[in-house]
């Protein structure tokens, strides 16, 4: 069984608001600066939709399978 909160944000990715632009994110392992570099850079240098977070348990944003779902790449 899927839990509330992670229904809720898996509503959240298919947002109609979030544009045509292509979804791109960007992981490293704390997701503390090189992952919110790479997400800056492409957002307004390319013009992606983008986010950032990390793969390990001390994160600033964990990845999660709503953030999977939403990406694009």
């Amino acid at each position: 069984m899927i839990q509330k909160s992670t229904m809720n944000a898996l509503h959240n990715v298919t947002n109609p608001y979030q544009g045509t632009e292509k979804k791109v994110l960007c992981l490293c392992s704390a997701g503390l600066l090189r992952s919110p570099t790479a997400a800056f850079v492409l957002q307004h240098k390319f013009g992606y939709n983008t986010r950032a977070a990390g793969v390990t348990d001390y994160a600033l944003i964990p990845v999660s399978q709503a953030l999977l779902k939403w990406a694009d790449e």
